[in-house]
């Protein structure tokens, strides 16, 4: 294979990886705003922005799907995280992998300090293993995602 070839292929790559990055945080939120209840701290923000009539609208119209409770209230966090990192995999494409693995840390970290300290009563919420994992388990796989790839050059 000519280099020019492999430039268009690895470019190719990237591109996808960024709209995957894109679509991945898209479908968190969506679900998030159609499912989740408009009580929450965002839907002030939506309130505030003079977006709630728009969303309710839409709302209304997915109000007959109902779908489990980890889709609704698990899920867009995995979803979220698995964003985080496709996206900062994208920018730091160039990095070493430990800078990686240093920035990919850092939501899955965050939510699950932020689930440790539900279960410990510090801050309001509650723990949820299932949201632990998914902050969890994305970063564990993109651990092993990397460790793999360096190992096959």
């Amino acid at each position: 294979m000519d280099k020019n070839n492999n430039n268009n292929i690895h470019t190719t790559r990237k591109k996808a990886q960024l709209v995957l990055g894109i679509a991945t945080v898209l479908t968190g939120a969506v679900i998030y705003i159609l499912f989740r209840p408009t009580s929450l701290l965002i839907f002030r923000v939506f309130k505030a922005l003079g977006l709630m009539e728009a969303i309710s609208k839409i709302r209304a119209l997915s109000s007959g799907i109902h779908l489990p409770d980890f889709i609704i209230n698990c899920l867009p966090n995995a979803l979220w995280v698995i964003s985080y990192i496709i996206i900062m995999d994208y920018l730091w494409k160039d990095k070493t992998e430990i800078t990686k693995l240093r920035w990919a840390v850092v939501v899955p970290v965050i939510g699950c300090v932020s689930e440790y300290l539900q279960l410990i009563h510090y801050i309001p919420g509650t723990f949820d293993i299932w949201d632990f994992l998914c902050y969890s388990i994305p970063f564990i796989l993109y651990y092993i995602y990397l460790k793999t790839k360096n190992y096959e050059k």
